[in-house]
């Protein structure tokens, strides 16, 4: 098992597998999320008929695991089958590891882990938005260089649009990059 970095900051907007813990049983579901900074936040949006739902609203936590290009096909099928009739873990030889600020386990193979505490429960017609404080991150050594820097972009991020999944990674622009002078 690799050894992880714990550090407590917001992340980005990225492709996620949350996870969640309830009498040992994992849920994978696959969600998109928003975030802030102060207090560092976030929000997934789930339906109520989702077996994590329920875990989610008994327990009031869960985390979000950043997902790679080596993750997409599991993200997929965790998309698509229910915890209820499968386990996830085993059929796509995923691992769990415990989380730190968290009951719930988070998805070893993931780069990111976000532990993430249930503020407010907003039902928004089909989904209900879970509104999260991320109570800590776990980053896995191995994309941390010498200077304790995260090397977020040599993960090989994965997003999700429309029904489809892209890998990151193209370079655009730095931070203010509109306004520098040339």
């Amino acid at each position: 098992m690799e050894t992880r970095k714990y550090v407590v900051s917001g992340s980005g907007s990225y492709g996620e597998l949350p996870e969640t813990r309830r009498e040992a049983k994992h849920s994978d579901d696959s969600v998109g999320r928003y975030h802030m900074r102060d207090p560092a936040m976030v929000s997934i949006s789930v339906r109520p008929e989702r077996y994590s739902y329920d875990i989610i609203k008994e327990t009031g936590e869960f985390t979000i695991n950043l997902v790679t290009e080596k993750l997409a096909f599991a993200t997929d099928y965790c998309g698509v089958k229910s915890g209820r009739d499968v386990d996830k873990f085993k059929e796509m030889n995923l691992h769990a590891c415990d989380g730190v600020n968290v009951s719930c386990p988070a998805i070893e193979e993931s780069p990111v882990n976000v532990e993430c505490k249930v503020k407010q429960v907003v039902e928004l017609g089909s989904h209900h938005m879970f509104i999260a404080e991320v109570v800590g991150v776990q980053i896995s050594d191995e994309y941390m260089d010498k200077t304790g820097k995260f090397n977020l972009n040599s993960t090989g991020l994965v997003a999700y649009s429309h029904g489809e999944y892209f890998a990151l990674g193209d370079k655009l622009g730095k931070f203010g990059y509109s306004v520098r002078k040339k």
